[in-house]
């Protein structure tokens, strides 16, 4: 009875490993792909620019390819994270504030934008939102600030850039 246990103890510890390892090639595997496809989606986002890009005037010009090239470097920030922890496996906030970030500073952009060309009797709401969108912008910025791990902590990540 007592060698039974120990086989069946034995048999559980070898599956539990196995499958363990199998998750761990599965993530990984998930990791691979989405950091693919975090690259695809900014070539795909730089071709569409091209592909698209007016030069009716300046400034539409420079709104069209800043938001853009806004998304590309999301998508970069997010590439880079993703193939950062499959390097590492260890998981860092910088990047996805710095993502939070980068996406409100294109809402502030773009709401700029809106507020120059509608009239005085439609401007409030997007005030709010505006002011809303910094305050959100502000707090990332200051957990960024907060939460910044010191060089002796830092992984190396230079051979990731």
């Amino acid at each position: 009875m007592d060698e039974d246990h120990q086989v069946s103890g034995w048999l559980h510890h070898i599956l539990r490993r196995r499958l363990m390892q199998f998750l761990a090639i599965a993530e990984d595997g998930i990791y691979i792909a989405l950091a693919f496809l975090f690259a695809l989606s900014a070539i795909a986002v730089i071709v569409s620019f091209l592909w698209t890009v007016r030069f009716t005037s300046y400034m539409t010009f420079i709104e069209s390819s800043l938001d853009h090239f806004l998304i590309v470097f999301m998508l970069i920030e997010l590439m880079h994270t993703t193939v950062l922890y499959l390097k590492t496996h260890r998981f860092r906030h910088e990047p996805f504030l710095m993502v939070g970030m980068i996406a409100g500073i294109r809402a502030i952009l773009i709401l700029s934008a809106h507020l120059t060309v509608i009239d005085e009797s439609t401007k409030l709401p997007y005030i709010y939102e505006l002011v809303a969108t910094a305050l959100v912008v502000l707090v990332l910025a200051v957990s960024m600030r907060i939460t910044r791990v010191r060089p002796s902590e830092r992984v190396s990540d230079d051979s990731t850039r």
